[in-house]
């Protein structure tokens, strides 16, 4: 490899360590490095004066920022082209990083004079990618659609072929149809979602469509992505009710109380709507307050042990979605405790 000719490089790395070194390795191939360092938002003002930015998949200790450095620097600054550097090139991440906006995704384990010909090849307008990275992607383009849940920690709750049900439940599509989709049998489909209600600890196809609507919201706030067809059975919700809870931003949790509370889409029943208005104070901050308020007014209208029954299943439901919580509800409706030990 050749020289860079003065290109104009941008790195922001996950150290300071890190990012001289790759400015140390370009120098060699005489490129012109305009801002080495691990602080985004310090390299953002430093970017119009690059025509590439390499950026550390994960940076300030985050494991992603990278992706969301890159997103931002898109929007702001269109003509850098981006390399993303990653000490693990995997699958997810790869195909992350090109839904990004990155025109390579460089392995740390590379050689000085491949990260110099990628540059020059990236500047030139080229994607710069190897043969088993575009295999990963075009794996990612042709494999079945899923809607991925998580818990609070980012991991995902189900299984690939489970989050491929769930995405066709949100569709709007019945067994019967899931299971031509999916080459299945109706039966296989059915056992599915029973493992698919125990594992989100819901109990019906609406909650199932709400919890997942909550959720994509919350991670994307792109609702306008999630396509949810008109539904085929009264079992399932209504499409303007899938609609407004993606547009609300609201959590699952929130929203499912909403729905069993007002009757919307599913049979009223505020001892439920109770049970789900407890679990989101507990579990979401952002509307902590408002699922107490919900919570306050339910208690005050139904009778103690209906209070009662829907506190009991709020806390087995927490204890099941956060095991290493040190917080509980208390089944009498008073205020959390901490378990004991």
């Amino acid at each position: 490899m050749g020289r860079c000719d003065g290109i104009r490089v941008a790195i922001v790395d996950a150290n300071r360590l890190g990012s001289e070194s790759l400015a140390g390795m370009l120098r060699r191939y005489h490129c012109e490095i305009v801002f080495a360092g691990s602080a985004p938002q310090k390299a953002m003002e430093t970017f119009a004066h690059a025509e590439v930015g390499l950026i550390s998949s994960t940076l300030e200790g985050q494991p992603g920022k990278g992706f969301d450095l890159t997103i931002q620097l898109r929007k702001t600054y269109p003509q850098v082209r981006v390399v993303i550097v990653m000490d693990y090139p995997d699958p997810p991440a790869v195909v992350r990083a090109f839904q990004c906006g990155a025109r390579d995704v460089f392995g740390r384990d590379s050689s000085p004079q491949l990260i110099a010909k990628c540059v020059t090849r990236v500047h030139e307008g080229q994607v710069w990618a190897s043969t088993e990275q575009l295999q990963y992607v075009v794996s990612a383009l042709t494999a079945p659609p899923r809607l991925r849940l998580t818990n609070a920690s980012g991991t995902g709750i189900l299984a690939p072929r489970e989050e491929e049900v769930v995405h066709w439940v949100a569709e709007g599509l019945m067994n019967r149809e899931i299971a031509e989709k999916l080459a299945l049998s109706e039966n296989t489909i059915k056992n599915y979602l029973v493992r698919i209600f125990e594992k989100l600890g819901i109990s019906n196809r609406v909650e199932l469509i709400l919890y997942a609507a909550g959720q994509f919201a919350h991670k994307y706030s792109a609702p306008k992505e999630m396509s949810i067809t008109p539904p085929h059975s009264s079992e399932l919700i209504e499409i303007e009710m899938s609609r407004k809870a993606l547009e609300s931003l609201a959590s699952p949790y929130y929203l499912i109380g909403e729905a069993y509370r007002q009757g919307n889409g599913v049979q009223q029943h505020k001892t439920s709507a109770l049970m789900w208005f407890t679990v989101a104070e507990h579990v979401v901050k952002d509307e902590a307050t408002m699922a107490a308020t919900a919570r306050e007014e339910l208690e005050r209208e139904l009778p103690r042990r209906e209070v009662t029954i829907a506190k009991r299943r709020a806390a087995e439901l927490l204890r099941k979605r956060q095991p290493n919580s040190d917080r509980i509800v208390e089944p009498n409706g008073g205020e959390p405790k901490r378990k004991a030990g």
